[in-house]
């Protein structure tokens, strides 16, 4: 998807409230289904000239939008009936929105886990103070408790930070959608058969595993095991 982008002031005479031809997100599905829903008019150019998603245009609802088409990453585009010259606007890609898989046997068997290097521990400290400096954490979690962070274990002995639990860091590869019913419910009984712990946090493409460091590499093996079983 694309975002575009102009620092165009409104027309002379043109209300605040109709904010000018400001450019706005546009997304659009792989079959044209209209996801953005804030937008109200598209461009007017061929589909074969358009880039993955056509720049959209926020606009007067008595003015339209045109394309003079495109020129390197900027889209030429005009606003019908006024005397503004026409536009150059950047075109900024973006990371494409994708479905995740729902499918619970399609999950297992295409998990790909993936040992990520380093030692992690689950730190926390007082939520007013934020992320103290020199950490990079991987994961936050904001509790009534304070902040919980999980970071890398040289980080946490450098800040000065407490831990006991000293894990392993797995990604499932799998692109999962957060409707999905049933992975961590497997994955957890797996590695739970052979007494492991297992920490699971969900990212928006993937989940990820926190499991003891000494056994990650058992970890890894048993959940191959789990996706050749699951083909």
């Amino acid at each position: 998807m694309y975002e575009a982008h102009t620092n165009h002031a409104p027309n002379p005479g043109q209300s605040a409230q109709a904010e000018g031809p400001v450019c706005r997100l546009s997304v659009l599905d792989t079959d044209g289904t209209h996801i953005s829903q804030n937008i109200s008019e598209e461009i007017d150019t061929p589909r074969e000239a358009r880039p993955t998603s056509a720049p959209r245009l926020r606009i007067p609802s008595t003015k339209t939008a045109v394309s003079e088409g495109f020129q390197d990453d900027e889209a030429i585009v005009s606003i019908a009936g006024t005397a503004s010259p026409p536009q150059r606007l950047a075109l900024a890609r973006s990371v494409p929105v994708m479905t995740g898989e729902s499918d619970l046997r399609k999950l297992l068997s295409g998990m790909r886990p993936q040992l990520n290097p380093g030692r992690y521990v689950f730190a926390t400290v007082d939520g007013a103070g934020g992320v103290p400096s020199g950490i990079t954490p991987v994961v936050t979690v904001s509790e009534q408790e304070g902040l919980t962070m999980v970071v890398r274990l040289e980080e946490a002995d450098a800040a000065g930070l407490s831990y006991d639990y000293v894990a392993g860091w797995i990604t499932l590869r799998v692109h999962s959608a957060l409707e999905a019913v049933g992975l961590t419910a497997a994955v957890a009984k797996e590695l739970a058969d052979i007494g492991l712990s297992c920490n699971v946090v969900a990212g928006f493409h993937h989940d990820h595993l926190f499991v003891p460091y000494e056994r990650s590499a058992e970890a890894v093996a048993a959940l191959e095991d789990l996706a050749r079983r699951s083909v």
